[in-house]
């Protein structure tokens, strides 16, 4: 259990940091952010959630780190989301600028 909950202090200290770089770079990039379906203060809201979960110790161990794993899976899957997800707020702001257009 110990090592289970350090893992989720670190999960949880990277989670709040990017919402909070999120909301930080929404000063600057927040004509293009406002195109990601995910806002700053959804995220805190689902993140407050998760962390209820947390707190139960709901956890899947050591699956985490077997790569035949569903769980070592959804890592990975999680991690190719990040990549692409700057070039989708940006396909969501041009689809929105032809939508005006076309309007």
């Amino acid at each position: 259990p110990a090592f289970v909950l350090l893992q989720t202090g670190w999960a949880s200290g990277i989670i709040a940091a990017s919402i909070a770089s999120i909301k930080a770079a929404d000063k600057t990039l927040g004509h293009v952010n406002c195109h990601l379906s995910a806002q700053g203060e959804t995220l805190e809201t689902q993140y407050a959630q998760w962390w209820q979960s947390v707190l139960m110790l709901l956890h899947q161990g050591a699956a985490g780190y077997v790569m035949s794993s569903p769980v070592q899976r959804r890592i990975r899957e999680s991690h190719f989301v990040a990549i692409v997800t700057p070039a989708l707020k940006h396909l969501r702001k041009e689809i929105a600028r032809l939508t005006a257009q076309l309007a």
